[in-house]
């Protein structure tokens, strides 16, 4: 069910960010203000859904990969670079550029990695 809800939200985000970018180009600080805290919220409620299945955490996708390494510390490094390398591929990520020189990438799979990003968006924004 969570998979589903995390397809849900991520269809849903991209018309949110397609207003953002709109009214940001038309140069309505008010409306892009709002788009933002709104984006924000929205992708804070992503972060509690996806947070309610283990298949979605960072951590345990890692930890995983570590012991699929059966008590090898080589090959467990290995798998465990590999593992985190591929958290951006697991679906399509979003690079946003809000200017010439502020981009932003976001994978939506792990709710973990977003907190940095979520701060940086809501900075921009406001």
């Amino acid at each position: 069910m969570v998979d589903i809800t995390r397809q849900a939200f991520a269809n849903g985000f991209i018309t949110m960010y397609e207003n953002l970018i709109s009214v940001w180009q038309e140069g309505n600080i008010t409306a892009t203000q709002t788009r933002g805290v709104d984006l924000i919220d929205f992708l804070g409620d992503l972060d509690m859904v996806l947070g309610t299945n283990d298949g979605f955490v960072l951590g345990k996708w890692i930890g995983d990969a570590i012991r699929w390494a059966d008590g090898n510390e080589t090959y467990a490094a290995y798998l465990e670079y590999n593992a985190r390398n591929q958290v951006p591929p697991l679906a399509p990520s979003l690079h946003i550029c809000v200017s010439t020189s502020v981009c932003f990438t976001l994978s939506p799979q792990f709710p973990a990695v977003r907190v940095d990003l979520f701060l940086r968006w809501f900075a921009y924004l406001l």
